[in-house]
Formats: structure tokens, C-alpha cells, sequence
């Protein structure tokens, strides 16, 4: 304190300076004052938690699912005890609050903070009216997501943030009240929060009732068990009415989407099921999205209420709807009787629906998107096949077909979930081996999201597979039935018979034997039926449709060795065995009403198909003296005047298959006639699900294709399409169906060796008149240039892909070689004979032939 002119100001000084000072004690004889009494600190009740730095007192309410508040609620409930919902001032009070969460153990819960928004003039405040002079939102937060988030809440977990949510979230709570106070006794639910419910589960409100169920279903059969209760997909006419089914499912162990009754038609247009205005809408931000064009059923999400377009078909919960006066309904509304329908001309009618295959002309084959466009068009949409007779039904109209179908099933919309695009229900799916798919490589960055029904001369036919949605294809169109028209009834031969196909075929309605069937079937200028495809399998199972009897075909093992091969001579391409089939080792076989193969003992007695058919089967040509090649490693394969080897277990790339028959004395197959196709067919499809096969054919830099044994260019067997592509220069037979594809010579593939059979030496005296032409007598006898080329094959991995590039242009037209060697138009076109030169002519002209056209 100052003197002077100053005196009586006060003054900072540094404590260590010295001045003088004052001291003052009471005067003697002065009564002195009382003593103030202390008043002491408040307390916060028991399981209430505070801080020395704090006035206010929290409490955590952690609830079970079915007892969580919305933020208006939690607010009434906190006033009603005489606080309000938690506002944080500071650090302190948050620490305070964090460790009642850690005391509870409720760790990541969510609870209500007393914020909210009031304007973006005031931005949040808290509900007790204290400023905001704290705060702790997590990144990015509030951001008012969808333009809904008007509420606070905390987050329980070390970082304590907060977030803005929708304040008709269901939370657990934090309340306050001052330290020293009293809470009041907690209110009693509201009756609206526990609805009362019926004898069958509906629960009550207002005037209707609604059933919320736990199961998923998609859209069809959500409806149909709404309308068996005399109700149907609710209707939501306003926000109150949404709120309060929101409230329900989050309160009762929502499943995560609910179907409601809106639906939205092609033409992208709303409407309720139940016929009632669309008056109210309550869209999720970017939707309807309409994705893929075929989302035309409504959910709503349980964690938000908002709604969202999906497929029909996706299986989801939902929520049916019903008048209070509805339960006094007693009678169940009756079935309309089926009225008598028809297809346009061109279409086929099936079970109440119209199908039409396009593809038969090139010219009609479109991507997945435009022939559902064209479907539409035609007031339909790509076929969604419901059951296995449909599939049947289809499978018998793609026969003589040369490509494969597109359906309406696709997974665009989410990968691995395939869904019909008119939004039925997946409830049959007839996948072929190894699909659905997906992408076909690693390499590849297209995915596989369309099916389609495999066509063609596949075993596989009728099955399904998926593809790249852009690949022109066949497609089938479906629409419904028209009741204006009349469907014809199927074209019958005066004699009983049914063409299809290149034959006829009779059901036989009379229960006979097997044997007793035979000769029915021969008294009627027939056999029983063999059958040789997936299509007439499809049929004669859609001729058994009304009979609701088995069928004998034409297997009998009692007739062909222990063998169930077909009595009338062809070839055993195709089964259809059911699960464990054949069981019986001496049998006969039935078409069974799956349409599965059965055995049963020939003198039970069912009824039988009979066959008529214009083909005649092949007939082998016999086997040509001669002996297979010694080999303990190398299982030979006669036929006719040939052996053959297939390996299937190791790929190769066309030149290094062609090397690997080299070395053991043959060559890649050539393949000469049709029994000799059919052969090499029977024997590799067992195999279609490994690899295909090289063959001997390839192309020359001039264009033409040629055997790589010399053999002439007599018989082939393209698969449709085939040839294309300059680049493909190399042929691969397909296992599953014995066509021939030219593909690039790099690929690798199972390849298939062929060699004459070996024919022993003559008598000594023979031999003398034939000794100049021993090579061409006794092929076991590799020649020199055989001999090198199996040199070749160890030098080629030494010499690499330098003396490749060198010998690239040496050699540009192809020239014929001389008789009596494995010398061929690939591997040696120069004059000279084989020797030191061999390596340089392989290499050479594998490069020629693979890469001239590049």
C-alpha cells in the first residue's frame, strides 16, 4: 500500500523487496463476533455420480432393447424425476460420467445428451438452457445426415464423443439433477408403449391391427399370408403412423428392413397394394433408385424408418395390416375359379403363362439388357421360372437350338445374390456343374451377373449359367396369359405318336412288364424309348405330366452284360440318374414322376414309352488286327485301325502337346469321320468338368487348315461359330459336347494322341519282298526324325524364346514333306532331311504358325 500523494493505493511488488507493514489484533476488553456456522457441502443420492468441481449429479440409464427411449421421451423422463437430460459444461463433468460407464460396464452403449437443435441461428443448445460452452463432437459430426439428426447423443467409449442422430432413435439416457436434491419416483410407462395385443398376435392401434413378422419372405408370400388373415402389406398414411411401427420393431428385436405395401410400377409410378392414395412418402436419402430397373417393392428401415425400393423377390420381414372390424370376419374369401386363357400365335401357353424363345434367327440374339427391354415391350418381362416342370417345359422348346438363353435371374444389384428381375421369389434354381460362377478370372473385370439356360448339343442343356450381361445371346420372354384367346391342343398323330424331333414318340397307358412292353412297342412298329438328350428327357417327362405313373425306357442290363446301355443300340451320351442310382445291379430302368432314372425289377409292371425315330444309330467299324505300344505308364485306347491316349490331368499349350504324342510315336488326333468323332466324344465327356482337348487340326500361315499328320481335311465338327479369329490358329474339342472351337495355341488344354496299331513282323520270307519299305510297315520303329524331335524337346527348354524371335520370319510358306516320318507341315518345311537342322525348322515354325498373324 502506497503513502504519500499515493497513499492508501495498493501496489505489486516482488515478495523478496523489503517495506515496512501493519499489523492488526483485537483491542483489549473488545467483545469479539460469533463465529459463522458452515453450512454442509450438498450430496448427490446413492447411484447418482458427481464431481467436487461440479453442482449438477448424473445417473446412466441403461436399458434392455425393449425399454430404450426416444430423445423426447428420455427428456420427460428426466424432468418427471425433477432434472433434465445430462448437459456437459466441461471435462470434469464428462470424466464424471465416464467413469459411472465404467462402473455399469456399459461400454460402447449409446445414451441421450440434452442437446438439440434449435435454429441455425442458435445451432445446438442444451434442454435445460445452459449455453454450450463445451463441446466434444466426433469428426465430421453434427452433420445433420439426411436432414433429420436434431438430437444429441454420447457414445460409450474413451473418446466420449458425440454425434447427431434422429431423436426418434431408441437410446439409453444420462439424467441430471442438482446436488442436495431429491429425485422424485420415476414415472410409469406410457400406455402407447405397450399396445395391447390379440389372441393372434396383432397388436392394436387406433383403428387397425398389425402383424410384425420374424421370419423373411419375399413379397408374394408376405402378401398371401396378410390377405389369409384378412388383411394386407400395411399402408403408412402419415408420420405418426410411422413413427409409432418405427418405435414397434426397434423395441420388439427388429429384423433390419420391413416390407410395406407400396408399390412402384415400371413406369415408375406409387401405389399402395390395398387401392388407398399415396398421400405420404418417406423416402432414405437417394432413393427410390430404381437399380436395375427392377426394384418395385417397398421396405422400411428398422434403425431409421425411411424407406427403400428393392427386388420383390429379395426375402425380407414385413409388417401386414388389418380394420379392428376384420377379426370379426368368419369366411374365408372364395378362389376364383381358373378362367380358360390363350397365347398369341408364335407363343406357347404353359400353366396359365405365355413363353417365346428368340434366337433361332442370329439376328434376334441381344444382351441381357435390351432383350428384357424387348420382353417389356411385348407387356412382359425375361422369363422367371418357378418350378422344375417350367424348366422342363422350357428345355423341350430350345431343342435343335444352337445358343443359350437369357433368363430374367441376375445378382446386378448385389453380387452373389441372384434375384428374378419381374421380382418373384427364388424358390427353384437349376444351376449346371461349377456355377454360379462369377468372375471368370482374376484377369478379368467383367462379372458374370446374367443367367441363362445352357442350349445347344450340351449334356448340360436346360441348366443354368451365369454370364457377362453383355454378350449377345438367345433370350425367352414371358407374359401373362390372355383369357380372349384359346390355347390349341397339341398336334397327335392318328396312330398315337407325337413327332418331336427327328422322332416319334407314344406313352402307353396300360401297365405292362418290361419284357411285356418290348414287344408291344415292336407290335406297333416301335422300341422302347431310349433317351439321348436333356430335351427328350424334358419331354417325356411333360407327356407323364396327368398320368401321375412311372414309365419304363429303354434299359434293361439283363440284356447287355450287367451294362445299362440302351437296348436300341446307341450309345449312352446322356443320364439322368436320381441320388444312389442304379441300385440294382440286374434291372431295368423307369422314368420316375421327378423325372429322374430309376431301377426297378423287370417284372414289375408300370407304364412305357414308345420310339419311334428317323436316325439310324452308328454302327462301329471293327476292330483292325494289330497290337497297342508296350507302356507301363501309358493307358492306349483302341479303335478300329487306331490307338489312342487322352490325358486330361496336364495342360499344355498346343505345341508342347503336340511334342509330348511326338515323343511317344504319334500325334495329336486327327479325327476323320463321324464314328470316329463319336468315339473321342463318348470317351472325354466323363472329363468335361477338368479340361477340353487339343486336337491335330491347326491353321497355316496361308489360312488353311490342315492335319498336323498330313491326313486330309475330310470331316469337321465346329461347334457354331467356329472357325473365327485370326489369332486362333489351334483346335480344342469340348468334352461336353464333341464340337470343335478354334482358340488361341497358347492356351492349355488336355490334349489326345494318336497312333496306328502296331502289326507285327511277317514271316522271314515276306519280309524279304517288303524290306524297302520297313518303315511304313512296323510304326513302332520311331524314325530318325521322330528320335530328334524328342531331342528337341529337352533342347527347346535350353534355347528359350531367343532362337524363337531369330527364326520368326525364316520361313513364310508351308511346303509338303516327303512320305514315311513324323515329318508334317508344321514342324518341317525345309528340304533338307532331318538332323542338326530339326531344332531350328521346330522352333521356327511353331513361331511361324503361332504368331504370323499377330
Amino acid at each position: 500500500m502506497r503513502t504519500g500523494i499515493a497513499g492508501g493505493l495498493w501496489d505489486v511488488l516482488k515478495c523478496d523487496e523489503k517495506a515496512k507493514f501493519v499489523c492488526k489484533h483485537w483491542a483489549e476488553g473488545v467483545t469479539h463476533p460469533p463465529k459463522p456456522t458452515t453450512t454442509p457441502e450438498p450430496k448427490c443420492p446413492e447411484d447418482w455420480g458427481a464431481s467436487s468441481r461440479t453442482s449438477l449429479c448424473f445417473k446412466l440409464y441403461a436399458k434392455g432393447k425393449h425399454e430404450k427411449k426416444t430423445w423426447f421421451e428420455s427428456r420427460d423422463f428426466c424432468r418427471a424425476l425433477g432434472g433434465d437430460l445430462a448437459s456437459i459444461n466441461n471435462k470434469e463433468e464428462q470424466q464424471t460420467i465416464w467413469r459411472l460407464i465404467t462402473a455399469s460396464g456399459s461400454y460402447h452403449e449409446l445414451f441421450w445428451l440434452g442437446l438439440t437443435y434449435g435454429s441455425p441461428s442458435e445451432g445446438f443448445t442444451w434442454s435445460d438452457g445452459s449455453p454450450v460452452s463445451y463441446e466434444n463432437w466426433a469428426y465430421g459430426e453434427p452433420n445433420n445426415y439426411q436432414n433429420v439428426e436434431y438430437c444429441g447423443e454420447l457414445k460409450g467409449d474413451p473418446s466420449m464423443s458425440w454425434n447427431d442422430i434422429n431423436c426418434e432413435h431408441l437410446n439409453n439416457w444420462i439424467c441430471q439433477i442438482h446436488k442436495g436434491q431429491t429425485p422424485k419416483p420415476e414415472p410409469t410407462p406410457a400406455p402407447q408403449d405397450n399396445p395391447p395385443v390379440t389372441e393372434d398376435g396383432w397388436v392394436i392401434y387406433k383403428d387397425y391391427q398389425y402383424y410384425f413378422s420374424k421370419e423373411k419372405e419375399t413379397m408374394d408370400n408376405a402378401r398371401a399370408f396378410c390377405k389369409r388373415n384378412f388383411g394386407d402389406l400395411v399402408s403408412i398414411q402419415s408420420e405418426s403412423e410411422k413413427k409409432f411401427l418405427w418405435k414397434y420393431v426397434n423395441r420388439n428385436d427388429a429384423q433390419s428392413a420391413y416390407f410395406i405395401g407400396l408399390l412402384i410400377s415400371l413406369d415408375k409410378k406409387f401405389a399402395w397394394m390395398d387401392g388407398s392414395k399415396v398421400d405420404y412418402v418417406s423416402w432414405a436419402t437417394g432413393e427410390p433408385n430404381f437399380a436395375n430397373e427392377d426394384e418395385n417393392c417397398v421396405t422400411m428401415y428398422s434403425n431409421s424408418g425411411f424407406w427403400n425400393d428393392i427386388n420383390c423377390g429379395y426375402p425380407n420381414a414385413f409388417i401386414c395390416q388389418r380394420h379392428n372390424s376384420s377379426i370379426n370376419a368368419t369366411t374365408v374369401m372364395p378362389t376364383k375359379p381358373s378362367v380358360p386363357s390363350g397365347c398369341k400365335e408364335g407363343w406357347n401357353f404353359y400353366n396359365n403363362k405365355c413363353f417365346k424363345i428368340f434366337g433361332f434367327v442370329e439376328e434376334e440374339r441381344k444382351t441381357w439388357q435390351e432383350a428384357r427391354k424387348a420382353c417389356i415391350g411385348f407387356g412382359g418381362n425375361l422369363v422367371s421360372i418357378q418350378n422344375e416342370k417350367e424348366q422342363a417345359f422350357l428345355t423341350y422348346h430350345m431343342k435343335d437350338s444352337t445358343f443359350s438363353a437369357w433368363t430374367g435371374l441376375n445378382d446386378v444389384n448385389s453380387e452373389h445374390t441372384f434375384l428374378w428381375t419381374d421380382g418373384r421369389g427364388v424358390h427353384y434354381t437349376n444351376w449346371g456343374k461349377g456355377y454360379p460362377g462369377g468372375r471368370r478370372s482374376s484377369l478379368s473385370y467383367e462379372d458374370a451377373d446374367c443367367v441363362v439356360i445352357i442350349g445347344g448339343a450340351s449334356n448340360e442343356a436346360g441348366k443354368w449359367m451365369d454370364d457377362t450381361c453383355d454378350g449377345k445371346r438367345g433370350y425367352i420372354c414371358q407374359t401373362r396369359s390372355d383369357p380372349s384367346l384359346t390355347n390349341p391342343p397339341a398336334t397327335i398323330q392318328t396312330d398315337g405318336f407325337i413327332k418331336y424331333g427327328k422322332s416319334s414318340y407314344s406313352l402307353m397307358r396300360q401297365k405292362f412288364q418290361w419284357h411285356e412292353a418290348e414287344i408291344y412297342c415292336k407290335l406297333h412298329n416301335s422300341l422302347i424309348a431310349s433317351i439321348l438328350d436333356p430335351y427328350s428327357n424334358a419331354f417325356a417327362w411333360l407327356q407323364m405330366e396327368t398320368s401321375n405313373e412311372r414309365v419304363w425306357i429303354a434299359l434293361n442290363s439283363n440284356l447287355t452284360d450287367s451294362q445299362y446301355t440302351w437296348t436300341d443300340k446307341w450309345r449312352v451320351r446322356y443320364t439322368n440318374w436320381a441320388a444312389d442310382e442304379p441300385k440294382l445291379k440286374s434291372a431295368c430302368a423307369y422314368l420316375d414322376l421327378d423325372g429322374y432314372w430309376k431301377t426297378a425289377y423287370c417284372n414289375e409292371s408300370f407304364y412305357f414309352l414308345c420310339k419311334r425315330s428317323d436316325e439310324i444309330p452308328a454302327t462301329e467299324p471293327p476292330q483292325l488286327p494289330g497290337r497297342c505300344p508296350e507302356s507301363d505308364h501309358t493307358a492306349w485306347i483302341p479303335f478300329h485301325g487306331h490307338y489312342y491316349y487322352i490325358e486330361s490331368s496336364y495342360t499344355r499349350n498346343w505345341g508342347q502337346a503336340s511334342l509330348e504324342c511326338l515323343r511317344m510315336g504319334s500325334s495329336l488326333v486327327s479325327i476323320e469321320s463321324a464314328a470316329e468323332s463319336s468315339f473321342l466324344s463318348y470317351r472325354v465327356e466323363p472329363l468335361k468338368s477338368k479340361t477340353n482337348f487339343w486336337i491335330g487340326l491347326f491353321r497355316n500361315v496361308e489360312g488353311m487348315w490342315l492335319w498336323i499328320n498330313n491326313s486330309p481335311v475330310s470331316f469337321v465338327n465346329w461347334n457354331t461359330g467356329d472357325p473365327s479369329g485370326e489369332r486362333n490358329a489351334c483346335v480344342a474339342l469340348h468334352a461336353s459336347s464333341g464340337f470343335w472351337s478354334n482358340i488361341h495355341c497358347s492356351s492349355y488344354k488336355g490334349y489326345i494322341c494318336k497312333r496306328p496299331k502296331i502289326i507285327d513282323a511277317k514271316p522271314t520270307h515276306e519280309l524279304l519282298t517288303t524290306k524297302a519299305d520297313t518303315r511304313k510297315m512296323d510304326p513302332s520303329k520311331p524314325s530318325s526324325s521322330v528320335a530328334g524331335v524328342v531331342i528337341i524337346v529337352i533342347l527347346l527348354i535350353l534355347t528359350g524364346a531367343g532362337l524363337a524371335a531369330y527364326f520368326f520370319y525364316k520361313k513364310r510358306r508351308v511346303h509338303l514333306p516327303q512320305e514315311g516320318a513324323f515329318e508334317n507341315t508344321l514342324y518341317f518345311n525345309s528340304q533338307s532331311s532331318p538332323g542338326t537342322s530339326d531344332m531350328k525348322d521346330l522352333v521356327g515354325n511353331i513361331e511361324q504358325n503361332e504368331h504370323a498373324v499377330i
